[in-house]
């Protein structure tokens, strides 16, 4: 699965690149007070997370991914079937 979708992966690096200027033009543009706002409004929700933190969350996913499929190899036996599926798989992701 992980192979099939990498390529689409891209969009996180896309959306990594142009990350910190968005978020820079969302803190000091028309949007600050809204976003402050709603931040304040939701604080006492126990799922409560900031809008920093949620932006931030793309970044992180597909270091996770890599990270996943490592220890999911460190743990496959050398001789397993799926050991070069994944590897491909580590590849591919690390490519992204």
């Amino acid at each position: 699965m992980f192979t099939q979708f990498a390529p689409l992966f891209q969009l996180y690096t896309q959306y990594g690149q142009k990350h910190e200027g968005a978020v820079a033009q969302l803190w000091s543009g028309k949007y600050k007070d809204f976003i402050l706002g709603l931040e304040s409004a939701l604080r006492d929700d126990p799922l409560f997370q900031s809008f920093h933190s949620l932006l931030i969350l793309p970044i992180q996913r597909v270091p996770r991914y890599e990270l996943l499929l490592k220890e999911l190899e460190n743990k496959t036996e050398k001789n397993h079937p799926d050991i070069l599926p994944l590897r491909s798989a580590i590849a591919e992701v690390s490519e992204s």
